[in-house]
């Protein structure tokens, strides 16, 4: 298979939010595009992602594969072809990476490494109660709390939106009225889980895009999803769980 990217900006920031959270990168093809996936070492998050075929300028595959990448040695490679137009080339269990700058064509391949996991289905995880959040709250909210705390509680309900952190000398909460978003979240029941904000912090893409869905529930993972035409984004984090015993 084969594809190739002008502006690879934003293939490359991907890449770079992905070496945050995990040391390798499984890599599904065919037809449609390219599935991206990694959990991290301590498997309370995942970050999946879709890069459909339409994003790439040229796009073709013929054989359906999964391999996986050391992201180390994919982010190194990747820096370098930051400012060019790139063409990547997927021959047996090698992933060809070529760039031309000031006259120079710059070849790079890079071994494929095993791992013992497969794809996660995240379908197969259900939470219904779901709203949508502009990405600049979002990303305001994340920078402000991990100022003070490492933590963040997420609380909701029907009309209202809370996050709040607990820490030694500052108790900071911020509330957001829901009513104006599109949200799937039933009366009269009220939803609080605490997440790592360190993990939160570190998702990045959040700037790309104008609106995230969240879809929680009590003592589940959050999901922060976005799409488009070209891309399909999923961030899974489990919640931190409670010491206290009823």
């Amino acid at each position: 298979m084969e594809f190739s990217l002008t502006d690879p900006s934003l293939f490359i920031h991907i890449f770079d939010i992905y070496k945050q959270y995990s040391d390798n990168i499984k890599m599904y093809f065919d037809k449609n595009g390219i599935h991206l996936q990694a959990k991290d070492d301590a498997n309370i998050s995942i970050l999946d992602i879709k890069l459909n075929y339409c994003y790439f300028d040229n796009y073709k595959c013929t054989n359906e594969s999964t391999i996986d990448f050391d992201l180390k040695d994919m982010c190194k490679v990747l820096k370098i072809c930051k400012k060019s137009k790139i063409n990547l080339l997927l021959e047996s269990n090698i992933l060809k990476i070529i760039t031309f700058s000031n006259n120079i064509k710059k070849v790079f391949k890079l071994n494929s490494i095993y791992t013992n996991y497969d794809l996660i289905n995240i379908d197969s995880i259900v939470i219904n109660n779901s709203f949508e959040l502009d990405s600049s709250i979002l990303k305001s909210v994340f920078d402000d709390f991990i100022l003070f705390s490492n933590e963040i509680t997420i609380k909701i309900n029907n009309s209202d939106m809370y996050f709040y952190s607990n820490d030694t000398n500052i108790d900071t909460k911020y509330y957001y009225n829901t009513q104006s978003t599109n949200h799937t979240i039933e009366n009269n029941i009220t939803l609080e889980s605490t997440f790592s904000l360190d993990y939160l912090h570190k998702f990045k893409l959040i700037n790309y895009f104008k609106t995230f869905d969240i879809k929680i529930d009590n003592n589940t993972p959050i999901f922060l999803s976005t799409h488009n035409r070209d891309l399909d984004i999923n961030f899974i984090l489990a919640p931190k769980m409670s010491n206290e015993i009823n």
